[in-house]
């Protein structure tokens, strides 16, 4: 393998140009509708990648994504995107948005805090290398992580780890500056992983077996070329509700039911006294 090297250089006038991103109203992504996300669970036995209500207020709507390794610290679980591959990350990253937003519950026995991954593909004059680049909260000198509440955090502007063009850590401009700066290198960009899961991706773990690891991400934006899309995360699953005391029926309560839908009070009493003769 082709081993690029490349020292950090003074950043050029471009590398400081703010582009102006379109702020767009934030996209829904559910059970129903889960568009380019999918989860990806590696050996989980009890842990979870799911779409659930809360925690506590998420910042946007009423749901998240919780991501959960149960007993087993050494496995993942990751919700992964396949539409950005191909978008490149240019000099300067002014075209770039990476902000998401999590939440880890107290009392976790090592708690880790859903790291944001993105798959690279370094292209030289004479083939391609593959690269992964992550950011991990918990290395972040912006804000401390906390445990119990949900915290925004903006990605572009934070510090990443990486392999290739150097390897190290720094902001996601200083590793574009490094690759860019190689003569070999033509261009740097997002590329979906060979087995088919997405370049972009939000994930907990692995860690050490004994740790059991849960977190939740909600208000994910990204973009890479001057447009940005925010994802809300949003559980519409529809758990079914039947009475099964005609006392559930009164004050309002027969509007609260989906398993039969009720007109009124009566239907509902009704439905809830012929079950019970059907029983005799």
């Amino acid at each position: 393998m082709k081993k690029i090297t490349a020292g950090f250089t003074s950043v050029l006038a471009i590398a400081s140009l703010v582009v102006a991103t379109p702020v767009l109203a934030a996209t829904v992504i559910s059970p129903s509708a889960q568009g380019s996300w999918d989860f990806q669970t590696n050996n989980l036995v009890d842990g979870v990648g799911r779409f659930v209500t809360g925690p506590s207020t998420p910042p946007l709507g009423s749901g998240s994504v919780e991501l959960s390794s149960g007993t087993n610290g050494s496995t993942f679980s990751a919700i992964h995107n396949t539409s950005y591959a191909g978008q490149p990350i240019t000099l300067g990253v002014g075209g770039v948005s990476a902000s998401y937003s999590t939440y880890v519950p107290g009392g976790a026995s090592a708690p880790s805090y859903p790291k944001l991954i993105a798959d690279i593909v370094v292209n030289t004059a004479t083939g391609s290398l593959n690269d992964e680049l992550a950011f991990d909260p918990r290395s972040q000198t912006s804000q401390t992580p906390t445990a119990g509440i949900w915290q925004t955090w903006d990605a572009k502007n934070g510090i990443w780890t990486w392999n290739l063009c150097g390897g190290g850590t720094g902001t996601l401009q200083q590793y574009v500056t490094n690759c860019l700066s190689s003569p070999s290198v033509v261009s740097v960009a997002v590329a979906n992983r060979t087995d088919g899961t997405g370049g972009i991706r939000l994930q907990v773990g692995p860690n050490a077996s004994s740790d059991q690891l849960d977190g939740f991400v909600d208000n994910v934006t990204l973009g890479f070329d001057g447009t940005s899309t925010t994802y809300d995360f949003e559980d519409d699953t529809i758990v079914l509700t039947t009475p099964t005391n005609k006392d559930e029926c009164n004050k309002g309560g027969w509007q609260n039911f989906n398993s039969p839908v009720f007109k009124n009070q009566g239907s509902c009493v009704s439905f809830v006294e012929a079950n019970a003769n059907a029983g005799k």
